[in-house]
């Protein structure tokens, strides 16, 4: 028997998830998937084809992964269920003609279309003598005149949606007992190999945005709403429904201010630690929760400011905590929009500041990207 060939291709971006998740699958789905995709791999070893189908039946209604389908495909043909294999080997074949990357190569395509004819003669031979069983057995000519590679694992992540699957091929047969999706595995045949189950993605997430900060001061300075921007990064991990990512996030003000009958400009440029919390609502809407704690950085003040007890030049460094809560929406599986109707930002000030404390409300939009 062929060797079972593996194909792990990791995503990136869920482009959030939607799906997004878009994106990626969570933990728990990833778990259910490869249970019911190693039973399946136990069956088809044992030569159990109709249970492999069950099995990877069920791996593929947990996460609509095509490459699962093409499993069933490799099933139902060792099985001897011609019409069954067939459709899902041409269900194969157009989806990849639809594909820009990952394309068949000419050998995987050859296999896949050797296979296609030989279940197709078996068709007509069923159809010819209807009085015969309507699967042969799996040691029948048509059922098995070539080896079949091994049961192969699908990639990382999901790779097509099922509303971008193309329609059926004309003339192909019923659908098979999973819902006919989208398709992508390929034919690769070697020498035996121990089969391995989808493993789970790892992502990096980035975002930037830009907005206008209000400021509350403490004290007897007043500080009017100013532009304000934003950059982060965070490491994603699945834990349930829920995706935490941890992670930093940089924000820049400015902060004008008059000194000798002057106007001048200094920067407010936050660095925090961040925590992050996002909850997917349906394939593209998420919310999301995030939290951080680092420092503020008042620079650039010059002589004569009234941000100052003496108006003495100088910069300032104060603790800082922030919480924030945005919406996200998934663009593609890799781009995100977000916006971010509410943070709120407190730092203490230093004794030499003219306010005791500083506070910032912010309201940001912008985009997100995950790989």
């Amino acid at each position: 028997m062929k060797r079972m060939v593996l194909v792990l291709v990791a995503m990136l971006c869920c482009s959030l998830v939607g799906s997004t998740a878009a994106a990626a699958p969570d933990e728990a789905t990833l778990r259910l998937a490869k249970s019911h995709f190693e039973k399946g791999n136990a069956a088809y070893n044992l030569g159990k084809f109709d249970e492999a189908i069950d099995w990877y039946t069920k791996a593929y209604e947990a996460w609509p992964n095509p490459d699962f389908l093409y499993n069933v495909a490799q099933a139902a043909r060792q099985a001897g269920h011609c019409s069954q294999a067939s459709y899902l080997y041409k269900r194969y074949l157009s989806i990849k003609e639809h594909e820009k990357e990952d394309a068949l190569g000419k050998d995987e395509r050859a296999t896949i279309e050797r296979f296609i004819k030989e279940l197709t003669d078996c068709e007509k031979l069923i159809k010819a003598k209807p009085d015969t069983p309507k699967s042969p057995s799996p040691t029948s000519p048509a059922a098995r005149a070539t080896p079949a590679p091994e049961p192969i694992a699908p990639p990382a992540a999901p790779i097509a949606s099922p509303a971008s699957a193309p329609p059926p091929p004309a003339g192909s047969a019923p659908a098979m007992t999973a819902p006919a999706v989208s398709l992508e595995k390929r034919a690769d045949a070697d020498d035996a190999e121990p089969a391995r189950a989808p493993a789970a993605p790892t992502l990096i997430s980035m975002y930037a945005t830009g907005g206008v900060a209000m400021f509350s001061a403490r004290g007897d300075v007043s500080m009017s709403t100013q532009p304000s921007f934003a950059l982060g990064a965070g490491y994603p991990v699945a834990v349930g429904p829920i995706l935490l990512d941890v992670g930093a996030r940089a924000s820049y003000s400015p902060v004008p201010y008059v000194a000798m009958s002057m106007t001048s400009r200094a920067s407010l440029v936050g660095i925090r630690a961040t925590v992050g919390a996002t909850y997917r609502v349906n394939a593209r809407l998420a919310v999301r929760g995030d939290a951080g704690i680092g420092v503020l950085l008042l620079r650039g003040l010059g002589a004569g400011s009234a941000l100052t007890d003496d108006g003495a030049a100088g910069s300032f460094t104060m603790p800082s905590v922030r919480v924030g809560v945005a919406a996200e929406y998934a663009v593609t599986p890799n781009l995100v929009a977000t916006i971010a109707p509410l943070g709120v930002g407190f730092s203490p000030a230093p004794d030499r500041l003219a306010f005791r404390s500083l506070t910032q409300l912010d309201v940001l939009v912008g985009l997100g990207y995950r790989m």
